[in-house]
């Protein structure tokens, strides 16, 4: 599709991703995300930056675009670049991945060899998941493998990009349940498939698909249950609790909070992530009594999870986080 010459930098650095509006404006919303910016932006919105038009940017917005495309706002608005960093498209990328080139000493270039290493990967991964008829440790190891991997690609991959490998991992995970496994197994199959539901609900979050997100994290809920992992129900009310702040519902994101609060066996860090939620939806609502009385349990949570090992990828939430 032949999309015309750029009239901003902004509009420049997307064509040369090779990206629609609405996967732009997604990847946004997923860096806000990362960064605990609370940042949003519509498809419409953005055709207004990549137009030049963008005098009612908040702060926050401003520095997550900074942290997204490299440049300031105020430059990101300005007229295209003949710097700008030539980024691949995806037919490209997907280009040297089938025909990677070499080098002079007939070894694959760093970036082509990493891609094919990762793709070997995987199929040793969906091999170990689905050749033995009897689930084993060695499957229930990968699976566990699966999950940390992924948590950790989170952090630097589109959300487009991290929905087929959940999708199928989880698919992988209701076959092995469905297979009626020995009963030792079973719990640790229902948290795995709670820990991958919690990732397809950050993936519908970040795609703004509300009805994904409550319908994955009640499986994750489920499984909680089911698994008697304590940590899911709490990491599910806490990503309800962050779409119901996110949709300015600031009482029913602080009870959703308190309600992962109640959860049994809670880390420090999963109970600092909670009670930063629940701040933030108070400080919202205004009450600075209750937020001030949560804020002081979000500091007594962070000096116990100072000393915790970190959570994979996605699932951890430093102390520097918290509110």
């Amino acid at each position: 599709m032949n999309r015309g010459a750029p009239r901003t930098l902004l509009e420049q650095l997307i064509q040369q991703r090779d990206q629609t509006v609405a996967e732009a404006a997604s990847e946004f919303k997923a860096k806000a995300r990362e960064l605990d910016e609370p940042a949003t932006l519509s498809p419409r919105h953005l055709r207004r930056w990549m137009n030049g038009e963008a005098s009612d940017a908040y702060p926050a917005s401003r520095r997550v675009a900074r942290q997204l495309w490299g440049a300031p706002l105020e430059d990101l608005l300005g007229p295209p670049s003949a710097e700008a960093p030539a980024v691949p498209t995806v037919a490209e990328r997907r280009r040297s991945v089938a025909h990677p080139p070499v080098n002079d000493l007939g070894r694959l270039p760093t970036h082509g060899i990493f891609e094919e290493l990762a793709m070997a990967a995987d199929d040793s991964a969906r091999f170990v998941r689905r050749a033995r008829t009897v689930l084993s440790p060695e499957v229930l190891e990968q699976l566990n493998a699966d999950v940390v991997h992924l948590a950790e690609q989170y952090l630097g991959t589109t959300p487009y990009q991290m929905f087929r490998p959940l999708a199928e991992l989880r698919k992988d995970v209701f076959e092995l349940i469905d297979s009626h496994p020995r009963p030792e197994y079973t719990k640790d199959l229902y948290r795995i498939a709670g820990l991958v539901s919690a990732l397809l609900g950050h993936v519908s979050s970040d795609l703004g698909y509300t009805y994904g997100v409550e319908t994955h994290t009640r499986m994750v809920l489920t499984c909680a249950d089911l698994s008697g992992a304590d940590q899911l129900r709490g990491y599910a009310y806490w990503v309800q609790a962050q779409v119901a702040y996110w949709q300015k519902e600031y009482q029913r994101s602080a009870e959703l909070a308190r309600r992962g609060l109640d959860s049994a066996a809670l880390s420090g860090s999963d109970v600092l992530r909670l009670t930063s939620q629940e701040a933030r939806a108070l400080a919202a609502l205004g009450d600075e009594r209750e937020t001030a009385l949560v804020l002081q349990y979000a500091a007594d949570a962070r000096e116990q999870a100072l000393g915790e090992r970190a959570q994979p990828g996605i699932f951890d939430f430093a102390p520097g986080k918290a509110a």
